[in-house]
């Protein structure tokens, strides 16, 4: 996917220091919801509905725009904003709303998450247009900004931009919404109307143990929680990816109560032999390192056996199920080291999938990819866990990839149901023919009774393009709409991967367009 600087142009105070991670892509579905707003829409007066004759606080930002007021053509009121480019063809073009030196700044505050939008509609010639959010100090100096997911204006109708979500780092004094019209032609008209920000919360709720379950509830011991969070991928790798305390305390500061810590086998204990051993031994303390940085900072870690070996000096990965030979090792390795911490909680297997529900339960032989092996069942794992650690929650995966429940459920005490979800799990539509790709609800209904009398979590969705954030902003829709905890994929310390949540990777961690329902939903709670 390709990158492209944001260049607003020496007047906006911008010039290089931003770097724009994702192209705006035309793609469909609702739009995510803006977050929740503590004080209403920030903008007021023609800034916000421009039906007082004027333009308000926008100025633009790039040299050859004009702005107007326009009557003729709005999309609520009296009036909209007119973009007028006499620019080259092919140039982009920016407006604002409240940049520094030109207008009214918005206050904001370092920490709150923020999100806007904005109606746009094209006079003559259609261009893709995207929601920009900027973060100003107090010398006019742009910090860093968010790119929001973008669309294609149309002549017929108006449409509404993606909510653009963006965390305002450390330095903030204010914020501006900007609209990117990309490609302009001299003499195009575009119009702006109904534009809104609102502010959200910063930082996580701390969670306080000891955790346990009642009924179809998760409870901490102030009472019923739920759990939002990020997996944090790359810890299961060989050689593994680890993060720094700083980038937990930026999973922090997006509002995360809950970190999903990826595990392998083959690193934790030897799976090979005496002689070529399989096992890294600094990774149980680099482990320790992660799930102490979660938990100081009162947020759970789930430590999930995430990659296992079907045969002795076999190759790890994501394999039917764990092996009866080193899962069972591993698990009561890793359930007697983190027992006695109240805020870890144990995930038994990542994915299940190509076997019977008697072998998810009870074990048995597995022929897999030309490998026969001797898989644990998942009543096995929980023992074992339990015989270290009594009282801790303890995740346990459903089938088919866990996208549904097995017919016999494990019995026992403070169990959650971990669900997985992805319609298109390697590639975004058109390579995706899933139907109706942006709806998860086909798979997780098939929780929906189970969630009745005991707790379910989505421990695991994402989408496989950083410029979407339609499917990720429909799973959390969902799971908050029954009360289910979620957990996004991913952040893995990097923005290059496909499923990557990210826009930059520090120090500012804004998001990319896929990743802001993500951090919407969790600052809003």
């Amino acid at each position: 996917m390709s990158r492209r600087r944001l260049a607003f142009g020496a007047a906006a105070g911008l010039g290089s220091v931003i770097s724009a991670a994702l192209a705006v892509a035309s793609l469909g579905g609702p739009a995510p919801a803006l977050a929740t707003q503590v004080n209403g829409n920030l903008f007021a007066g023609d800034t916000a509905s421009f039906d007082g004759g004027t333009v308000g606080s926008w100025t633009a930002l790039t040299s050859g725009i004009g702005l107007s007021n326009e009557t003729a053509s709005t999309q609520a009121g009296a009036g909209a904003l007119a973009v007028t480019s006499s620019v080259s063809q092919g140039a982009d073009g920016y407006v604002a709303s409240g940049a520094p030196g030109s207008g009214t700044a918005t206050p904001a505050a370092a920490g709150d998450t923020y999100s806007a939008s904005a109606w746009v509609e094209a006079a003559s010639a259609s261009r893709s247009v995207a929601a920009v959010l900027v973060f100003y100090n107090s010398a006019g100096g742009a910090i860093s900004a968010a790119y929001g997911q973008g669309l294609s204006d149309t002549t017929s109708s108006w449409s509404r931009l993606p909510t653009v979500t963006g965390l305002a780092p450390q330095g903030t004094t204010s914020v501006a919404l900007a609209v990117d019209f990309w490609q302009l032609a001299a003499g195009e008209t575009h119009y702006v109307d109904t534009a809104s920000l609102a502010v959200g919360g910063g930082g996580a709720a701390a969670v306080a143990g000891p955790l346990h379950t009642q009924g179809n509830q998760i409870y901490s011991s102030s009472g019923p929680i739920v759990f939002r969070g990020i997996h944090r991928d790359g810890t299961e790798n060989i050689p593994a990816n680890f993060p720094s305390d700083t980038e937990i305390g930026a999973i922090h500061s997006w509002g995360a109560n809950f970190v999903r810590v990826p595990l392998s086998e083959s690193l934790w204990v030897n799976t090979c032999s005496r002689s070529h051993p399989s096992n890294d031994t600094s990774y149980p303390s680099k482990v320790d390192s992660e799930v102490n940085s979660i938990t100081s900072r009162h947020m759970v870690a789930l430590l999930d056996l995430h990659e296992s070996v079907m045969s002795q000096c076999g190759s790890q990965g994501l394999q039917p199920m764990a092996d009866a030979k080193f899962a069972p090792s591993f698990w009561g390795a890793v359930a007697s080291r983190y027992a006695k911490n109240p805020l870890v909680a144990f995930d038994l297997y990542n994915e299940p999938h190509d076997i019977s529900d008697s072998v998810w339960l009870n074990g048995g032989s597995v022929s897999y990819n030309g490998v026969t092996f001797q898989a644990v069942g998942m009543r096995s794992l929980y023992n074992k866990v339990r015989s270290y650690a009594p009282s801790s929650l303890v995740f346990v995966n459903g089938n088919n990839w866990a996208t549904r429940p097995a017919v016999t459920p494990v019995s026992g005490t403070n169990i959650v149901n971990g669900a997985h979800y992805y319609t298109c799990p390697t590639a975004a539509p058109p390579s995706c023919t899933t139907p109706n790709p942006y709806d998860p609800s086909p798979g997780l209904s098939n929780w929906l009774t189970v969630s009745r009398t005991a707790p379910v979590m989505v421990t695991e969705f994402g989408w496989p393009s950083k410029s979407d954030g339609t499917y990720n902003a429909n799973v959390i829709a969902y799971a908050e709409s029954h009360g289910w905890g979620w957990d996004a994929f991913a952040w893995d310390g990097t923005t290059s991967g496909t499923f990557d949540m990210l826009a930059d990777t520090g120090p500012y961690y804004e998001p990319a367009p896929s990743g802001m329902p993500v951090l919407n939903g969790l600052a809003a709670n």
